[in-house]
């Protein structure tokens, strides 16, 4: 069993922390995005052999930008979790030490919202700051089974850009790229190519974002235990 756990939805969000995992000794998993993949992915690494459960939990991805990008944060920890309708996770996220990024509220949705009056119309009904489509379900997953967990997304999009709907037919449903719709829609759609770059660069500066935040945090949680430093949250079993 995993002493520390990291997910990601998307391969190239785990790519980009590849580099910082591995210095902490600590792998990125690929969830595949959306509600049901991500349950799928935080249920198989509760209740190991033994009862054993990780010490923490930790999600780790993009996420579209609600309020507006003149005042938000470009990255941040999902302290407070909602869904669509604004009620929160039954649990509290770990407080984790050595965090540079603040506190946020995040929602999520079943499925992303790619245009600007949909991002609003989100951002009234929940007050959140961020929006996505795995954080409610991973940490209400992690709480409700007693394992401590933890949220950072940064923004790929705000909330007054718009989100090309024929980006999110590029992903599969286990989280990679699929090159050949990229290509295929690229041809069709020459405007996309320049859409898809600013978005591919917005991502990989938000990535870069949570890479430098987890190289920040890990040392204060990787390898502690209950009442052996700042940081630790308790390993062990179910009671």
């Amino acid at each position: 069993m995993a002493d520390i756990v990291i997910i990601t939805p998307l391969g190239h969000e785990a790519s980009a922390l590849r580099k910082v995992l591995s210095r902490h000794g600590l792998t990125a998993h690929i969830s595949g995005p959306g509600p049901e993949a991500i349950k799928k992915a935080t249920l198989r690494f509760i209740g190991g052999a033994a009862g054993e459960v990780p010490r923490l939990m930790i999600l780790a991805g993009l996420a579209g930008g609600l309020k507006p990008a003149q005042t938000l944060p470009r990255c941040g920890w999902g302290t407070t979790i909602v869904d669509a309708t604004g009620n929160p996770v039954r649990g509290r996220a770990k407080s984790l030490v050595g965090c540079s990024w603040p506190a946020l509220r995040i929602t999520s949705i079943a499925e992303p919202i790619c245009f600007p009056d949909g991002k609003r119309d989100l951002a009234a009904a929940t007050d959140a700051d961020y929006g996505d489509t795995e954080s409610f379900w991973f940490a209400q997953t992690c709480a409700d089974n007693d394992v401590p967990w933890a949220v950072i997304r940064a923004v790929s999009d705000d909330v007054d850009e718009i989100l090309p709907p024929a980006v999110l037919k590029w992903t599969t449903p286990d989280g990679k790229t699929d090159p050949a719709r990229v290509i295929k829609d690229m041809l069709r759609h020459p405007s996309l190519i320049g859409k898809a770059m600013r978005l591919g660069s917005k991502s990989k500066h938000a990535m870069g974002l949570i890479a430098a935040e987890l190289d920040k945090v890990l040392p204060h949680v990787v390898g502690k235990r209950s009442g052996a430093g700042s940081g630790g949250a308790t390993a062990g079993k179910r009671p």
